[in-house]
Parts: structure tokens; sequence; C-alpha cells
């Protein structure tokens, strides 16, 4: 399990969060939705120890607080909504940078194997700043597979953490990361997930915690959570579930249901 008890974070004078409880499992997708400004990324990076914070967080039985940082990435990997990179590293470089932070360091080489799973085969020798946007999102998301490339390890279920990891994608490839992250869950790890869109947390989440105003408003399955009266509080906005606009094409994929 990934949860959270009680936690709350300051930044200065500011309430980011206010004693929220979360709890995520291995073997699903738990999505994080809400409006901007609810403290999304801020939970996230409460969970993974990279902000300080009061009251209690455990991941899979390992105080976040107290842990140290490679008992943490040995259990976790985290893709950020954007990770700047100084230097000019090729692709290789940048997923071998995750694989030498988790337990497989000098287990042989996870590079392509890992682009593989993302659609990236053969960009291990190009320059990393020469791709787009998208294209970096998807080398980080090697890199946090290379890090903790098994779902299950000898210690239990391992965790990919991901910050809107579709923003900057366009729909098959947003299609093929979730499908990555539901694989990595199908087969025994944990995935919690900010999202945006909730069209595709509907089709990939089996939990989703929905926040507004640094608290977590209610969490559950997606048919519990995704109701007009939820929706429409937490993102001050009516909102309906299961409408089709009045006006307009309506496109939603279907091929991520198989």
């Amino acid at each position: 399990m990934l949860e959270a008890k009680n936690l709350s974070v300051r930044f200065g004078r500011r309430d980011i969060l206010h004693g929220l409880s979360f709890a995520a499992k291995p073997g699903e997708i738990t999505a994080i939705v809400g409006p901007n400004g609810s403290g999304k990324t801020t939970l996230l990076r409460a969970l993974t120890g990279d902000v300080p914070f009061t009251g209690a967080a455990h991941l899979e039985g390992i105080d976040v607080a107290r842990a140290k940082p490679w008992e943490l990435a040995a259990r976790r990997a985290v893709l950020a909504q954007f990770t700047g990179v100084a230097f000019p590293f090729t692709v290789a470089e940048i997923v071998r940078l995750g694989q030498a932070s988790g337990l497989r360091a000098g287990q042989g080489d996870l590079t392509e194997r890992a682009l593989a799973r993302v659609g990236l085969t053969g960009f291990g020798p190009r320059h990393y700043h020469d791709l787009s946007g998208g294209e970096q999102q998807r080398v980080q998301l090697a890199r946090a597979i290379a890090q903790i490339w098994a779902p299950v390890g000898e210690a239990g279920a391992n965790w990919l953490i991901l910050d809107e990891p579709v923003a900057s994608l366009d729909i098959a490839h947003q299609l093929e990361v979730m499908g990555v992250a539901r694989d990595f869950a199908r087969d025994g790890g944990g995935v919690v997930a900010v999202m945006h869109d909730l069209n595709l947390t509907a089709m990939f989440a089996g939990s989703v915690a929905l926040m507004a105003q640094g608290r977590v408003v209610t969490q559950g399955s997606v048919d519990r959570v995704f109701t007009d009266a939820h929706l429409s509080s937490a993102y001050a906005c009516e909102l309906r579930v299961n409408t089709t606009p009045a006006r307009g094409p309506f496109l939603l994929p279907h091929t991520a249901i198989a």
C-alpha cells in the first residue's frame, strides 16, 4: 500500500494540504484529479518524500519521512511534470540514469527494452534536446521504468508515481503511455498518476481521488467519484457525466478498453 494519514504541507505561511488521507493499492492505477491549484502535485511530492510534511505517509511499510533516499529509489520511480536536463545527454544516457538509481544498476543494460516499452525503439543514440516535448516525456517514462524494472520485487510491489504523464502527448501516445501504466499495475505494481483528462482517467483508473482546495474530497471507484455533484463541486462549474455535447462531434478513443 501507499497511504497517507492526516497529511499536511505548508510552504511558508501558506497551508497547501490540510490533514488529508489517501490510499493506493498495487494492482491498479490510482488517479488523482481535481482543478488547478488543488494540491495534486504537492500530494505526490509528499508521498515520494520530496517535500516536508506533518502526519504520516508509508510506502509498502516504509516510513517516507524517515526513509533514506536510496530506500525510496529502490521502491518507487517518479515522473515529474517537467524534468530539466542541462547537459547534452543522449537518450540512452538519460535512461541509464534511472537504472543506476534502482536495484538493477549492475544487472545488464535495460535501455533498449525500456525505450521499446514507450514506443521509442532505436532512439538511444539520439540527443535528448533534439526530441520533441512529447518524445522527451516518454524518455523520462523509460527512465522511470528502468529504475524499477520489475512491478514486484523481493520486498513486494514497486511503484510508478506519475505527474501528468500524458500532458504533452497526442492521442495515440496518450493511450500508449496509459497502457504502459496499466500493464505495470496488472503485473502487480502500484501506479499513482495525477491526471487532468477525466475521460482517460475513467478508461484506465481503478481508483480515483478527487481533490479540491488542498483536501481529498472523496476517493473510490470511478463510478463512485465521477458523479455530477462531486465533479461540479470540485471544479466549480456544471459538469455532467455520460452526456455528449449538444453541438459538434464527440471523440473518445475505444482502443484503450481492450
